[in-house]
């Protein structure tokens, strides 16, 4: 699987081999405000501060979860289940020469891995994804997904705006 970027404000499509499975679109460039549509669930990301540390998930309007930047600067994401249960999974930056971003469960299983590509020809970031846990089902992924990557780029926003 791979994410794509797919236009000059930060929208990304989440495509498989051969397929586009889902299609994210910021408000503004790089905004802090995304939305897709996922098995006719509206999904919208929007912030819950100004600093751009906390965000709330939104299902139909209705929050279900929250994607948080912690001061060791992973992003953690909490999402609320079908029954009412909270799930949690944690995203580290890790590596020098080959940057990615893991994300784990709880249990600290390592689940995915979002390794981003610079597209210097179209001033765009593209990431590989590798699943490395394959009985979560496809929904649950892609949801997980779209989380991962939206923290992943806020975060690659932040560090580029740092730089001198």
């Amino acid at each position: 699987m791979k994410i794509e970027s797919i236009d000059s404000k930060g929208s990304f499509v989440i495509k498989d081999e051969f397929t586009d499975l889902l299609k994210v679109f910021y408000k503004k460039w790089f905004s802090s405000q995304a939305k897709t549509t996922l098995n006719g669930i509206e999904l919208t990301i929007k912030p819950k501060n100004i600093w751009q540390s906390k965000f709330d998930i939104l299902k139909n309007g209705i929050d279900k979860g929250d994607i948080i930047f912690t001061w060791k600067g992973d992003i953690v994401i909490s999402l609320e289940d079908k029954i009412g249960n909270n799930n949690e999974w944690i995203v580290k930056t890790k590596g020098f020469w080959d940057y990615r971003f893991e994300v784990f469960n709880n249990s600290e299983k390592l689940i995915l891995i979002l390794k981003p590509n610079f597209n210097w020809k179209n001033f765009k970031y593209n990431y590989e994804i590798k699943i490395l846990e394959k009985d979560i089902p496809e929904n649950e992924t892609l949801e997980l997904i779209l989380y991962s990557c939206f923290g992943a780029n806020i975060y690659k926003s932040k560090q580029d705006n740092m730089e001198i």
